[in-house]
């Protein structure tokens, strides 16, 4: 009876350490994610929206250019100061 009872409690630790494992990683990633969130927060409000027609709206620089009337080199080069401070801020330590 015992070696069944410890058959059983190895069954049940594999799916165990699965989910274990599986709920740190999304621990990491909602954490990513806020820190993500935070650093967005903090870029110049030409910049969010510049990093915004980009992924919520899948626009391309030329795009963003046309839709906003900027000239294409300053959607580019805030798209691209954005981007640097997100890396630099969000690199690990």
């Amino acid at each position: 009876r015992s070696a069944a009872l410890r058959a059983a409690e190895r069954e049940l630790a594999e799916p165990v350490a699965v989910v274990s494992a599986n709920a740190d990683a999304q621990l990491d990633d909602a954490r990513h994610l806020q820190a993500l969130r935070l650093q967005l927060a903090q870029l110049p409000v030409e910049q969010q929206k510049m990093l915004a027609l980009a992924w919520n709206e899948g626009l391309s620089q030329s795009d963003i250019a046309r839709k906003t009337g900027l000239p294409l080199g300053t959607v580019k080069t805030r798209t691209r100061m954005a981007l640097s401070r997100l890396s630099t801020a969000l690199a690990p330590h």
